[in-house]
């Protein structure tokens, strides 16, 4: 079915909207966020870049099928960013990842790598939450939801709100961990895998389905790192509440 014009013309300008504050310890700095590479940029995406460009998942929005995922060209620049630091704090706090080139065995680079996974997430959920409810109030105004009783698309800016929260305690967790440069707390699996060429990169962070332990979901923060031309670092990392920060 068809999505009318005016809600077509609320996800574009909903779409633009962002989620702008600084995500360092503490949020509250309130200085303007900037658009940081979650890989880093002079090293690592210089192995994967072809003629200015990246591949990466982007979506848009087709008037008859609704929402499509593609693997387009995203210029590098762009490539992999994300509005979550200010450029004081995403300097300083990532400075040792990226000035240096990323080591495998430095127990601050791996904590960093995941750090930054679980920031990226974190930001992703809270600018979700603020354009679904917005788009739920256009459709209130426009007539097709009432406000009144649970609606779907209510219900889901609500789910992200829920979820924004409980990553922003998980990532409270890691906050303590950076403040006290306590690098050492954590646990991680490291693989290093050669192949012919490197054409990969991940920083991300999702939860395991139905795993929970001390009440919460397992998260894992899982980065794919090309190290060189033929190599690639894989790492995942995992934090329990209330326990040292662990790996499956």
């Amino acid at each position: 079915m068809p999505i009318p014009n005016e809600l077509l013309q609320s996800f574009f300008d909903r779409s633009k909207l962002r989620f702008g504050r600084c995500l360092a310890p503490g949020m509250n700095c309130e200085n303007g966020v900037v658009q940081a590479h979650s890989v880093q940029n002079s090293q690592i995406l210089d192995l994967l870049v072809r003629d200015g460009h990246v591949k990466a998942l982007t979506r848009r929005i087709d008037k008859n099928v609704g929402p499509v995922i593609d693997f387009t060209d995203v210029g590098r620049n762009q490539a992999t960013t994300f509005g979550g630091f200010c450029a004081s704090h995403d300097s300083e706090i990532f400075k040792a990842i990226d000035i240096r080139s990323f080591q495998a065995d430095d127990l601050e680079h791996l904590f960093l790598s995941s750090y930054r996974a679980v920031a990226r997430e974190l930001h992703a959920l809270m600018e979700a939450a603020v354009r679904i409810q917005a788009s739920y109030e256009d459709r209130i105004k426009l007539g097709y939801d009432s406000g009144n009783e649970p609606e779907p698309v209510g219900m889901l800016a609500l789910d992200y709100m829920v979820k924004s929260y409980s990553t922003y305690e998980y990532k409270c967790s890691f906050d303590k961990a950076l403040i006290a440069k306590r690098y050492g707390d954590v646990l991680h699996d490291v693989v290093l895998i050669s192949h012919e060429r490197a054409n990969v990169a991940v920083c991300s962070l999702f939860s395991i389905d139905h795993q929970t332990k001390n009440g919460d979901y397992v998260r894992i923060a899982l980065n794919v790192l090309p190290q060189n031309s033929k190599q690639l670092f894989k790492g995942k990392h995992i934090l329990h509440h209330g326990t040292k920060l662990g790996s499956l």
